[in-house]
């Protein structure tokens, strides 16, 4: 009997252990279930730099000006005097912000008399309205009378002459209204005239108004400019054997300078050539986070490959707090395959806002700027500016 209880004792513990590591099982796969989501998180957009190979000293340099796609011109619409003058150089606007107003004292006035004018002939429509509605009762009572023979038929024919009659003062009162609104239509476009607004939003790049100077119709007051995106003009000689197409990358550099400020991609060639020069436009557009500004006076060259020298990229690609210095590691995360990956790079020369690599990086490489702190390797991430 003994031996019976012990047995049935050692039947309930290892029933005991198995439950445990079940349990301990089902545990260790519900982990590993939310540690592995089953959806991937929203991308993050961001902003690149691509890799492309640095400048030969053999590269002929093509001069060109950064330029903003998008120039506004203000025109003043009619002739006066600046009453009110918002917003300098540099200052941001939106569509339809006030940017001038000139006096109005004349348009005003023949708009404020125009309007008692249609006030006035309103009134006497209605007057006019009224008579006839009484010389038409005065019709038919003559035309009643006339057929009991007790009047004349001249009687009743005065009777329809004042009716015909004040129906044409009728019509003749409500063309003069008719008029008298148009003029007050064009007096308040005159008014309208005197404020003008930004015709689009951006930035403030010229104010050539001045308070209280007198202006002639189209006079160049200001000057807004879209400043994203940039783009780069350049002109191409026919007879040059680098005839790049829609969607080829170039380097800039700075005027006289040959370390690489930016990369462009070009969007679109001029349909004819310049009869002066023989030669073709070309239209590039640049990515954001250049710190290039419209004027500014570039070279542009055409990528090849050097043997000894390294690639330049902005210092925006490294976090904020990383110490740039010559001969040191770095971490740069680049995008592959729709995703964020990390690279360790070695850095060379630092000069202003733009950093050496040595080694690290590929031709083609695309290097995110201004990382946000979410930002992980494995991280899912949209490209939104090439």
């Amino acid at each position: 009997m003994r031996s019976v209880w012990l047995g049935l004792m050692c039947c309930a513990l290892l029933a005991g252990c198995r439950s445990g590591t079940q349990s301990v099982t089902l545990s260790e796969s519900a982990t590993a279930r939310a540690a592995t989501p089953e959806a991937k998180s929203n991308p993050i957009k961001v902003d690149v730099f691509e890799v492309v190979a640095p400048i030969s000293e053999q590269a002929q340099p093509i001069p060109a000006v950064i330029a903003a796609e998008s120039v506004a011109a203000v025109l003043a619409k009619r002739d006066g005097v600046v009453v009110w003058l918002g917003g300098q150089e540099g200052a941001r606007v939106k569509q339809g912000d006030l940017l001038v107003r000139l006096n109005n004292d004349d348009s005003s006035a023949q708009l404020r008399q125009t309007e008692l004018e249609i006030t006035r002939l309103q009134f006497e429509e209605r007057q006019y309205e009224a008579t006839i509605k009484v010389n038409r009762s005065e019709l038919t009572r003559q035309q009643i009378l006339g057929r009991e023979g007790i009047t004349s038929e001249s009687e009743i024919e005065r009777a329809q002459y004042k009716v015909e009659v004040s129906q044409q003062e009728l019509e003749k009162t409500r063309l003069a209204t008719r008029m008298a609104q148009a003029r007050a239509e064009a007096a308040k476009l005159e008014v309208e005239k005197t404020v003008i607004r930004a015709p689009l939003t951006g930035v403030i790049t010229q104010r050539l108004a001045k308070l209280g100077t007198s202006v002639v119709r189209n006079d160049k007051l200001f000057e807004v400019a879209q400043l994203t995106p940039l783009e780069v003009r350049f002109q191409l000689a026919q007879s040059e054997a680098w005839q790049p197409q829609a969607g080829a990358q170039i380097q800039l550099a700075l005027a006289g300078e040959q370390r690489i400020a930016a990369t462009a991609r070009i969007q679109r060639l001029a349909p004819v050539a310049d009869a002066a020069s023989n030669a073709r436009s070309y239209f590039a557009r640049l990515p954001g986070g250049t710190n290039l500004i419209p004027g500014t006076a570039v070279s542009v060259f055409r990528p090849r490959l050097a043997s000894k020298a390294g690639s330049w990229i902005p210092c925006a690609a490294f976090a904020a707090n990383e110490a740039l210095q010559r001969g040191t590691s770095a971490v740069l995360f680049v995008v592959e395959n729709d995703q964020c990956a990390a690279r360790t790079v070695w850095l060379g020369a630092v000069a202003n806002d733009q950093v050496e690599i040595r080694s690290g990086l590929a031709i083609g490489d695309r290097v995110i700027l201004m990382p946000a702190a979410e930002l992980k390797p494995g991280a899912p991430v949209i490209v939104n500016n090439l």
